[in-house]
């Protein structure tokens, strides 16, 4: 289990320095697949485009994001588990400071988001 985390960790770190091979439109709409709404149900996806219309995540983060959560492979994902991944690819992406220290309190503190 504790190589599974560092492998994964790992390749978010090479997942930054090689950069995404899609580089999603700033205004694109995100169209899950299948396989991927089994891994995030919908307050999960819902609040992924939350913290992308509050300028937290940016399309591409967003993607890292989808992209940590499928290299899980986890079946029970939760929002908390989804906002601990949310704050370590924050943490691996530079001039995300504010975003990240956003939500660290939010995953620390666990205040609570409105979902519109």
């Amino acid at each position: 289990e504790v190589n599974k985390a560092f492998d994964w960790l790992e390749d978010l770190a090479a997942q930054r320095a090689s950069g995404l091979p899609i580089h999603p439109a700033a205004h694109s709409i995100r169209l899950y697949t299948d396989r991927e709404m089994e891994h995030l149900d919908l307050e999960c996806r819902g609040f992924l485009m939350f913290l992308e219309q509050m300028g937290i995540l940016t399309a591409t983060s967003r993607e890292l994001v989808v992209d940590r959560v499928m290299a899980l492979d986890a079946a029970d994902m939760d929002i908390e588990q989804l906002k601990w991944i949310v704050l370590m690819v924050l943490f691996n992406e530079p001039g995300q400071e504010a975003a990240y220290a956003w939500m660290e309190d939010l995953v620390f503190d666990n205040v609570a988001g409105t979902l519109h």
